[in-house]
């Protein structure tokens, strides 16, 4: 079995992930929130206030990002990300409040369509997520941050547009 490291990671302004095999950067992700995003989780784009919305949206969009990467495959996933209420959405896919209650139906979904299935789901603590957390304030006010020099020879993966039809529970 392949082992397969995603960690993640969000700000008020955006989403990142880096992807690791054997303990090497594959590809990472870099992805601002939109207008979207905006309405459907009711948190304002660079207000902290949806941070634990943001989280758990973050790792919606890593797994189904890179799932065609391991579907087909036989993989030891583990997940790693410094919000316990996003890696409990991930675990249980419940949560509390409305925003995150629609991201975790929208894992369950992916889950029982067996799009992805962690084997492993670990907190770390926000200091050492470093690489993530560069990735996800790509976005914030002030201009993209340097790349980690980890993620020099991975491959930028780019997320297909987040438009309604893009969240499966709430089409009609």
């Amino acid at each position: 079995d392949a082992e397969v490291l995603v960690q993640i990671d969000a700000s008020p302004w955006g989403l990142g992930g880096a992807l690791f095999e054997a303990g090497c950067a594959q590809e990472y992700i870099h992805d601002a929130l939109n207008d979207v995003d905006e309405a459907i989780l009711q948190h304002k784009i660079g207000s902290s206030d949806g941070q634990q919305a943001f989280e758990a949206l973050a790792i919606l969009v890593m797994l189904r990002a890179w799932a065609p990467r391991w579907q087909g495959k036989r993989v030891k996933l583990a997940v790693k990300s410094d919000s316990v209420s996003a890696l409990t959405v991930l675990l249980k896919f419940k949560t509390v409040g409305e925003a995150p209650g629609v991201i975790a139906r929208e894992i369950a979904l992916d889950v029982a369509a067996s799009v992805y299935v962690p084997t492993l789901v670990a907190h770390i603590p926000g200091v050492a997520n470093t690489v993530a957390d560069v990735l996800s304030r790509w976005f914030a006010p002030g201009g993209p941050p340097q790349l980690p020099p980890i993620l020099m020879k991975a491959k930028l993966r780019t997320c297909p547009p987040r438009g309604r039809d893009w969240w499966r529970t709430l089409r009609q």
